[in-house]
């Protein structure tokens, strides 16, 4: 699913039996099948807004799960500028890493960062010269 120009992955992880088939494979059909993108992925600002926003959304997944599943992958989508204390998360984010985090000092930090997309990197950076980014 997509929400606010963030690509999730709304399932739990699971495991792969095998070789993955490789992506190029379907190319061919995506680019006659279905409407590509002509411009890049521009994430929000509102990093606690899109975690508002994804975990509500229609998902494939269970009551309760979509806040701790969507928000790993917010918190891998900003660890050049932010990294949550390992008191909050029980040790490092790693994909199908199973862990309770605790979100609710995760979005006050969260909160106070100044944060934007920067297209030509394709990550956040700090919002202004000196901004607090936390560590």
């Amino acid at each position: 699913m997509i929400i606010d120009d963030v690509p999730f992955l709304a399932s739990r992880y699971s495991g792969l039996a095998g070789q993955a088939e490789n992506p190029l494979m379907h190319l061919k059909y995506f680019r006659e099948e279905c409407d590509l993108r002509t411009t890049q992925l521009h994430p929000p600002a509102d990093i606690t807004g899109l975690l508002a926003r994804a975990t509500e959304a229609e998902s494939v997944l269970e009551p309760g799960a979509a806040e701790q599943v969507i928000g790993e992958q917010v918190l891998l989508m900003l660890n050049n500028v932010y990294t949550a204390p390992v008191e909050y998360t029980g040790g490092p984010i790693a994909l199908n890493r199973i862990a309770m985090f605790h979100w609710t000092p995760i979005k006050a930090d969260l909160a106070k960062l100044s944060i934007k997309w920067n297209p030509e990197t394709n990550q956040y950076v700090p919002g202004r010269p000196g901004a607090a980014v936390h560590e």
